[in-house]
């Protein structure tokens, strides 16, 4: 037996299963509409449609009975999991649960970066991009080296893709090893490199009187590095960042790690009932 309860916001589905014994078994799954990725109806027969609904987190859920219309699930799913397509309110804006607390107020830029230990004679806080002129993707307020003034960094982020300079993200409290995320150089076919960029890498690295080399860890793998070059993008070189050492993490973009997923897990899907049959 399958039955499906839809509500504003959320989506539950029960389950119930009669085994050899006549004993039922009831499994419980709630999936908040507002994480669905996708739905859509899957033919496993010619005469039958089972509603299908993948969550962000990969979870799946599929049910109905063979003989039963399942026109009017797939409509009520399609509508809440995708509102703007259907005209209808979106879930944050429906739901209106009160909290005690103002959201906004949660996160408080300042109070984190001094949580870290921030600032320090290396490190300074600035608000350079308080109104997003600088970088429309970056918080207002960034932790950066304190031997770079607002002006060194106008300059990086016109070499940066979209304005993403490198800026601190985590500092370790004793050893002052930090992490700092930045966009691709624009180096493009031509290999241009920007003197205010180069200075401003030395910066991250003096700013840890313990480090001798920097590492710069590019998520992507090499070849795309290299393609991007064709675009005005690319990658550091090693011959313009003194002390600098490039290593690619071969990870590929969005589309090809979700496929990757969903082969993991039908695989994993398949040795569960593989072990469920022994």
């Amino acid at each position: 037996m399958h039955i499906s309860v839809f509500r504003r916001y959320r989506v539950r589905h029960n389950f119930a299963g009669y085994g050899a014994s006549q004993t039922s078994e009831l499994v419980l799954i709630q999936n908040a509409l507002s994480c669905t990725t996708k739905t859509r109806v899957s033919r496993e027969h010619k005469r039958m449609q089972t509603p299908e609904v993948m969550a962000a987190d990969k979870a799946s859920v599929a049910g109905g009975e063979e003989n039963h219309s399942r026109r009017m699930v797939t409509e009520k799913l399609l509508q809440y999991a995708f509102p703007a397509s259907h005209k209808l309110p979106f879930f944050a804006f429906g739901y209106n649960e009160q909290y005690q607390e103002r959201g906004w107020s949660v996160y408080e830029p300042i109070a984190e970066l001094k949580r870290q230990g921030l600032p320090t004679e290396s490190w300074r806080i600035t608000r350079i991009n308080e109104q997003y002129e600088l970088c429309e993707t970056y918080p207002a307020v960034w932790a950066v080296p304190a031997a770079a003034s607002d002006n060194d960094l106008r300059n990086v982020a016109a070499f940066r893709s979209r304005g993403r300079i490198p800026v601190l993200s985590w500092i370790h409290p004793e050893s002052q090893a930090t992490i700092t995320r930045c966009a691709q150089p624009l180096v493009g076919v031509s290999g241009k490199r920007s003197r205010d960029d180069e200075a401003y890498i030395q910066h991250i690295m003096d700013a840890n009187a313990q480090s001798h080399k920097i590492f710069i860890m590019d998520a992507r793998p090499s070849v795309n590095a290299v393609a991007n070059k064709a675009k005005g993008g690319g990658y550091e070189s090693e011959d313009a960042y003194q002390n600098a050492e490039v290593q690619f993490l071969d990870i590929h973009n969005i589309h090809v790690m979700r496929e990757s997923l969903r082969k993991l897990q039908g695989e994993a899907e398949r040795s569960g009932a593989s072990e469920g049959k022994r």
